[in-house]
């Protein structure tokens, strides 16, 4: 039989002792390998978390400046809509400044200020989010306005397409003649004109010869029908559009209110008078008064612009500070009948005459038909505007 003899050796004890150190030396690596993972982990998600919150911010950020911009354009568009006639009347460089309430925590500030006696500025500050100091924002808004009002000037105390007649006590005067206790008549010049122009195709007839001042004139312009309905930048029937008060039926007109407040109705043609008593809160209150038909007015007072789209009748002391219109023709003007201003006659009925007489007077103003026109206008939005951030 044979065999492989095989010889052990017995293993030294001090490499045993070694191998066991070794094994126990490399017991925490893996610890440390986890912690450094886990801390590139938090980083990364950190990293993630700032990343998302850093683009939920750039996205919600510019929503509230939009909003503040929208605000600030609410703020321009309402004041727009919202035109009084109180700002008709400011003086060149005064400010009319609001505040506008859009919601909790939403406003905008609108600051008008008159440039010219044609132009304002306006400037609307809108906040969104007030009282949050991580969301709010502001933008400003900024819009020159033009007003718009009849451009023409009438070249008479009365002026007439067809015939015209005047007579009994009835008296016409083309010197300018200021209101009463007007105190702001200088702007508007001092220019006398005629007291009748009329189409010289047609007749004006004055009975007496003390009943006219500066006597009267066959004006060519007035052979023009278009020039009774077309007074620059509106038209008779831009101006009835935007009327203050539509009638329907005759009115005695009387102002209500008090010396700082103006009662508006239909009745209430503002305040031409400037004395004690009367009512001061409506003395810039120039209304365009537009009647639908035939008008007839019995006493009464008022100021602004007179539309009446057929006959006019007036008796009973009625008074008048403007501008007056008239499709037709005076039917009547009688009974104490006053005119501080200017008279338009289309005479669109070739077979009817203007016919005045009793009482009546008229005083031509170019400062009451130039303050009828600045009350009565409107804003018209430049073509050119801007908007800046504010931060």
């Amino acid at each position: 039989m044979s065999g492989s003899l095989i010889v052990t050796t017995p293993a030294c004890p001090e490499t045993i002792v070694n191998a066991r150190v070794r094994a126990r030396q490399r017991r925490g690596a893996a610890l440390l390998i986890t912690l450094i993972a886990i801390s590139l982990l938090a980083v990364l998600s950190t990293g993630a978390i700032l990343g998302s919150m850093q683009e939920y911010r750039a996205g919600r950020n510019p929503l509230v400046e939009q909003r503040a911009l929208a605000i600030a354009e609410y703020g321009l568009n309402q004041q727009l809509s919202n035109w009084t006639a109180a700002r008709n009347a400011m003086a060149v460089g005064a400010i009319d400044s609001m505040n506008v309430g859009i919601a909790t925590g939403d406003t905008a500030r609108v600051a008008l200020t008159r440039l010219t006696n044609d132009l304002f500025s306006v400037v609307s500050a809108g906040r969104a989010s007030v009282g949050n100091g991580t969301l709010e924002a502001q933008r400003q808004s900024n819009l020159i306005v033009r007003i718009s009002f009849p451009t023409r000037i009438p070249g008479a105390a009365i002026e007439a397409y067809g015939n015209i007649s005047i007579k009994g006590s009835a008296d016409v005067t083309g010197i300018n003649t200021p209101p009463p206790r007007w105190t702001n008549c200088a702007q508007f010049g001092t220019r006398d004109t005629f007291a009748v122009a009329y189409n010289p195709s047609k007749t004006a007839t004055i009975q007496k010869p003390q009943q006219q001042v500066n006597g009267k004139y066959a004006d060519p312009r007035l052979a023009d029908p278009n020039s009774f309905v077309v007074f620059g930048d509106e038209t008779f029937a831009s101006l009835a559009a935007k009327a203050n008060i539509t009638l329907s039926s005759g009115v005695s007109p009387s102002p209500s209110g008090s010396a700082t407040t103006c009662n508006y109705s239909k009745t209430n043609w503002g305040e031409p008078k400037r004395l004690m008593g009367a009512v001061l809160g409506c003395k810039d209150y120039f209304p365009i008064i537009y009647s639908t038909g035939d008008l007839h007015l019995n006493g009464g007072r008022g100021q602004g612009i007179l539309l009446v789209n057929g006959d006019l009748r007036v008796n009973g002391g009625f008074e008048l500070y403007g501008l007056i219109v008239v499709m037709d023709d005076i039917d009547k003007a009688n009974g104490g009948f006053q005119l501080f201003g200017s008279l338009l006659l289309r005479n669109s009925n070739p077979s009817d005459d203007a016919d005045i007489n009793g009482n009546a007077s008229f005083k031509y103003s170019r400062c009451a038909v130039g303050n009828a026109r600045r009350g009565s206008s409107a804003p018209v939005r430049a073509k050119l505007r801007n908007w800046s951030p504010v931060y």
